[in-house]
Order: structure tokens, then C-alpha cells, then sequence
């Protein structure tokens, strides 16, 4: 299982991406939108972590991911 982590400032994709984790930069809703598509068909991400701005791009989206099983999603503050 991978971990994603989805982010909206460089300092921490960066420093997540340090750690080992795959990251990716998400600047808009639209952005938002097109790597979910693809993170919904991987069926080997297991924690998706995303920060706090990102989540509010889409709400809803998020919680329709969090109704199912993977990947588990992790907010950060």
C-alpha cells in the first residue's frame, strides 16, 4: 500500500516528500479534481493525507472518499 499526500504550499510537499511519501502540489479545485480522478482508480494507495486548504477545495469529494474503505484519509491542521 502507498501513501499520497496532497498539498497546497511547497514547505510541505517537501518535507513530506522527505519522509518518503508521494506527493503532489494542488493549486486549484481543477487541479483537485483531475488527480482525485486518478488517485480513485489506484487501488494501491492506502492513507491519503491532505492538508486542511486542500480539503476545502472540494468537500464533498472528500467525503465521499471517506465513506469508503481505501484509501483512509488523514487531515492535517
Amino acid at each position: 500500500m502507498k501513501l499520497v499526500g496532497l498539498f497546497n504550499k511547497m514547505e510541505e510537499k517537501v518535507g513530506f516528500r522527505l519522509a518518503g511519501i508521494d506527493t503532489k502540489l494542488v493549486k486549484n479545485e481543477e487541479e483537485l479534481n483531475s488527480i482525485m480522478e486518478e488517485i480513485k482508480v489506484d487501488k494501491d494507495i492506502g492513507i491519503l493525507i491532505i492538508s486542511k486548504t486542500v480539503y476545502k477545495f472540494n468537500i464533498a469529494l472528500f467525503k465521499e472518499i471517506e465513506e469508503r474503505k481505501y484509501p483512509l484519509l488523514q487531515i492535517l491542521d
